[in-house]
């Protein structure tokens, strides 16, 4: 994720366990492009997948609470899916092996460009304030 900020000369920083407003919760980090908040990226356990559609118990707890917000990554590490306002984003990106028994070598060239482009997705999004409440907006992936 780091090299997709780098080209287009972003900061990014990602600071872990942020409160959410209305104690909605910690999501695992936030992410932050250029001192704006960007999004939340959300980790689970490897094989839970990145489906919320088939999510149970606290997984489908915490994803409800944290649906609230505009913008999260949410990965397992071995699929990879970017929700904006409660909708899937996009496809699911699926690895085509299992990071938690192949490491980095489980991930092939294709399998970089889709988590690549979730990345770059989730910093095309900065932080704004509308309504009094913190709110995401969409941006040009060209505005530094």
């Amino acid at each position: 994720m780091a090299g997709v900020a780098e080209i287009f000369g972003w900061m990014v920083v990602f600071t872990g366990e942020t409160p959410l407003p209305d104690r909605l919760g910690q999501p695992d980090f936030a992410i932050h492009r250029n001192q704006a908040l960007a999004g939340y990226d959300e980790l689970k356990a490897p094989v839970s997948g990145a489906n919320t559609k088939r999510f149970k118990g606290r997984n489908r707890e915490r994803f409800n609470r944290f649906s609230a917000m505009a913008n999260t990554l949410l990965t397992d590490g071995n699929e990879w899916a970017l929700y904006q306002n409660d909708e899937l984003s996009d496809k699911i990106v699926r690895l085509q092996d299992d990071v938690s028994t192949g490491g980095a070598s489980a991930v092939t060239a294709v399998d970089a460009v889709g988590v690549e482009q979730q990345s770059e997705a989730v910093y095309a999004w900065i932080s704004g304030l509308g309504m009094g409440r913190r709110c995401l907006m969409k941006v040009s992936l060209n505005d530094r």
